[in-house]
């Protein structure tokens, strides 16, 4: 064999051997950056906090899982973006090894309506968490009238009516809905009566307490009686459903 002939193939040699070991996952380099937590962000624009995320790691040996889900929080605020929010508890579900911490948020000790945040644990790590909190509120928690003004206001702002006379309405106290403008504060009423066609009605409404307008209301009446059903947990377990009235879905008319 020439020199010739023995260059051109110990070259094609050395391509054909590099082409398979530079596509093999085998062949990463030691300082190859390695794959990052699953994070994926929310669809609002107004909020930092991912909708869910997975493999940030870490774990608190002999802590609860309430201190064990705040202290992954803080910990990886790079992640979630929780300093500065306020978070109350609001119960912890166990199955054996696992347990799930519910989160919900408040603005200067007035309710986020929507918020909900799920910490999953398993042993004495926090395996993912889920949820919707919002980083981007800064409406006042100060309301310009009383939640009687509010109640008082309703019919001649709102859209919706049931049959003259039918009508009562019941306040639940203030809550802060969240948007891109930083929020709304809002009077959370109930309105039930007799609807057009005879029948009965139930609507939420939320009232904006410094401009005196519907922020959202829609129609949440329960009828129909209980329903049954099953369905799988966020530990992959089967599980029946809760007795439930079923409810018609909601709309918006706000």
């Amino acid at each position: 064999m020439t020199r010739l002939r023995r260059h051109v193939l110990g070259g094609a040699l050395a391509t054909a051997l590099a082409i398979p070991l530079a596509l093999s996952p085998g062949a990463a380099h030691a300082d190859d950056p390695v794959p990052g937590p699953d994070v994926v962000a929310g669809s609002l624009s107004f909020t930092r906090t991912p909708v869910y995320a997975a493999g940030v790691g870490g774990g608190d040996p002999g802590a609860t899982p309430v201190e064990r889900a705040r202290a992954h929080l803080a910990r990886h605020d790079d992640v979630y973006r929780t300093a500065g929010l306020e978070l109350d508890s609001a119960g912890t579900a166990r199955a054996g090894d696992t347990a799930t911490v519910r989160f919900t948020q408040r603005r200067h000790g007035v309710p986020v309506l929507g918020s909900a945040y799920l910490v999953h644990e398993r042993g004495d790590r926090v395996t993912s968490a889920a949820g919707d909190l919002f980083t981007g509120l800064t409406v006042s928690t100060e309301p310009a009238f009383t939640e009687e003004a509010a109640i008082a206001l309703l019919p001649s702002v709102d859209t919706v009516h049931f049959r003259e006379g039918t009508e009562k309405v019941a306040g639940h106290g203030l809550v802060v809905v969240p948007s891109a403008a930083g929020g709304a504060l809002a009077y959370h009423l109930t309105v039930t009566g007799t609807t057009a066609d005879g029948g009965p009605g139930r609507r939420e409404v939320y009232l904006d307490a410094h401009h005196g307008v519907v922020v959202v209301g829609y129609d949440n009446l329960q009828a129909d009686g209980p329903a049954t059903g099953s369905g799988v947990d966020q530990h992959g377990a089967s599980r029946p459903t809760p007795r439930s009235p079923r409810r018609r879905a909601p709309c918006s008319t706000g």
